[in-house]
Formats: structure tokens, C-alpha cells, sequence
């Protein structure tokens, strides 16, 4: 009996030693879409560490993920958006453009302007809560750090993209943006 008493009482302490799982926030990269290559209609990534996915209020109704692909502009053209809608006044957009990119691979971002490259990415940022802005089609001083567009499926049948991206920049009105871990998995019009 002595021996299935210790036994007990040592899974009744486990037991009630067990933390609480409401009380663990979960961590910002956990709040971000999985990354898929299915034609979801997903898109995240966090910003300096914090989870950002479209989203507008339900009063609103617009649309808030956006992908266009036209095969014919440049070599093959590609305009994808996210926002996250705060307001009618306020919101978070991301948006990803490219020329000449027709298939799978990695795409390093430069200013649009400045090189005459056949495959160029298009960077951009805006955010009209803390005044934000920066695009890589424009001319410094905004600066890109760095920028870097991962094309990990380009189904031209089925009309879905599939990718990871990442860029860091700076400006004078706003801090060091990091955008990192982004994901996007959407079918194209």
C-alpha cells in the first residue's frame, strides 16, 4: 500500500505544480500565419519583433491581402499588399512589387531608381500611426539596409505564390524598421 501511495502523491504535486498556459503570452512569431505553399491567402511577419497580419474592423470591408501578377508588364510584374486597418484614418501597409520576376528563387531589393537591373523588388512600408514611410522607388534619404524576397512557389496553373521576405531600413523621421520571418501564401489575380 506504501508503494502506491508514494506514487500518488508525487502525480497529485505534479499535477498541481503545473503552470497555467493562459498566463504564458504567446510569443509574436507564434501569432504569424504557418508557412505554407497552398493558395491560403496568408501574410505576416513581424515588425522590430512584433506580429503583424492584415486585418481591417468589420465596419469597414475592404480587402486587405492583395496580389496581382501580370506576366506581360516587364518581363512579368507582381503586386502584393497587406494592410492592417486600424481606422479609416490609420493603418499598417506592406507591400512587395517586383519586375521581371517570372519564377522561384531570391531576390535581393536596391533602389529602384538607381540600378537598371532586369529582375528588381520594390520594398515598401507605410504607417500612418507613427508616420512611417519608407519604399525603395525612392531616393534616399530613407535607406535600405537590407532587403531580401524569396519566391518558394510560382504555380502559373493554379495562379499561387508562396514566399518568405525580410528587409530592414531607416529614416529620419522613424527608427530602425526590421521586418523579419514575413511569409505570404496567396492565390494571384
Amino acid at each position: 500500500m506504501k508503494l502506491l501511495l508514494i506514487p500518488l502523491i508525487l502525480l497529485t504535486l505534479s499535477i498541481g505544480c503545473k503552470k497555467n498556459s493562459n498566463n504564458n503570452p504567446t510569443a509574436e512569431i507564434d501569432k504569424l500565419p504557418a508557412i505554407t505553399q497552398t493558395g491560403v491567402n496568408t501574410f505576416g511577419c513581424l515588425i522590430n519583433g512584433v506580429a503583424f497580419t492584415p486585418s481591417v474592423p468589420m465596419l469597414l470591408g475592404k480587402k486587405t491581402l492583395k496580389c496581382y501578377y501580370d506576366p506581360t508588364f516587364e518581363n512579368g510584374a507582381i503586386n502584393l499588399s497587406a494592410e492592417n486597418i486600424i481606422n479609416s484614418n490609420k493603418s499598417i501597409l506592406i507591400a512587395i512589387n517586383t519586375f521581371g520576376i517570372n519564377d522561384i528563387g531570391s531576390f535581393s531589393s536596391s533602389y529602384y531608381y538607381s540600378v537598371n537591373i532586369p529582375k528588381r523588388v520594390i520594398l515598401t512600408y507605410d504607417n500612418t500611426i507613427n508616420i512611417c514611410s519608407f519604399s525603395s522607388s525612392t531616393p534616399p534619404p530613407p535607406s535600405l539596409d537590407t532587403g531580401l524576397l524569396e519566391i518558394t512557389k510560382f504555380d502559373k496553373t493554379t495562379s499561387i505564390i508562396s514566399g518568405k521576405f525580410q528587409f530592414t531600413f531607416y529614416t529620419t523621421a522613424c527608427d530602425t524598421m526590421k521586418i523579419t520571418d514575413g511569409r505570404f501564401d496567396i492565390k494571384y489575380n
